[in-house]
C-alpha cells in the first residue's frame, strides 16, 4: 500500500491588517490559495470556517477579525492606516461577534459559562441589602409601629443563640 504524505515547507507571511510577519508551516496548495486571494489577510477572512482546518490559522482569523473591530486602530490619528481598514471592511464584524471566533468547542462552553456565572452574580442581592430595603420601605409607609415592640424583644432574647439561648430554652422546660 502506498501512502501520500503532503510536503511542508516553513514559511513567512505578511499580515497587513496586524502589520507583522507570520512563521507559518504550509503546504503548496496552501502558498497558491494566498497568492489566488491575494494575500494572507484576504485568503484568511474569505474563507469560510468550515474550510480552515487549522486551529492556529482559526486563532489568527480571529486576531485580525478583532482588529477590525478597533476602527480606531486604523485611523491616521493614532498612527495606523486607514486604507488597510478601507480594503478590509467588508469583513469587518462587531467585537463581540469576533470574539467568538476561533475558539474551540470547549473554550466556547466555559466563556459561555463564565458569562452566565457573571450575569447570575450581578443579578444576586446580598440579603442584607434586600432586608435593609425592606426595612426602609417598612419604616417610611409605617407599618412598623403596628409591631408589638416587647413581644420582638420577649422573642428575641428566647431565640438567641449560643450559651445564652440553650439555657433560655432549658429554663422554658422548668417554669412548666
Amino acid at each position: 500500500a502506498k501512502y501520500w504524505w503532503p510536503t511542508l515547507f516553513e514559511g513567512v507571511v505578511h499580515s497587513e491588517i496586524l502589520d507583522k510577519h507570520i512563521e507559518l508551516i504550509c503546504t503548496k496548495r496552501g502558498i497558491r490559495l494566498v497568492d489566488e486571494a491575494a494575500g494572507f489577510d484576504s485568503y484568511l477572512l474569505s474563507t469560510p470556517v468550515n474550510e480552515v482546518y487549522a486551529t492556529g490559522l482559526l486563532r489568527i482569523k480571529r486576531e485580525l477579525l478583532l482588529a477590525l473591530a478597533d476602527k480606531e486602530r486604523f485611523t491616521t490619528v493614532a498612527g495606523g492606516k486607514s486604507a488597510v481598514y478601507d480594503k478590509y471592511q467588508q469583513w469587518a464584524v462587531s467585537g463581540e461577534e469576533a470574539d467568538w471566533h476561533g475558539l474551540t468547542l470547549d473554550e466556547a462552553k466555559r466563556k459561555q459559562a463564565r458569562i452566565e456565572t457573571e450575569q447570575v452574580e450581578s443579578e444576586t442581592v446580598p440579603d442584607k441589602l434586600r432586608y435593609r430595603k425592606e426595612l426602609v420601605e417598612m419604616l417610611r409607609s409605617g407599618k412598623m409601629e403596628e409591631l408589638d415592640l416587647e413581644l420582638a424583644a420577649e422573642r428575641g432574647l428566647e431565640e438567641k443563640g449560643g450559651f445564652h439561648g440553650m439555657l433560655g430554652g432549658i429554663s422554658k422546660v422548668f417554669k412548666k
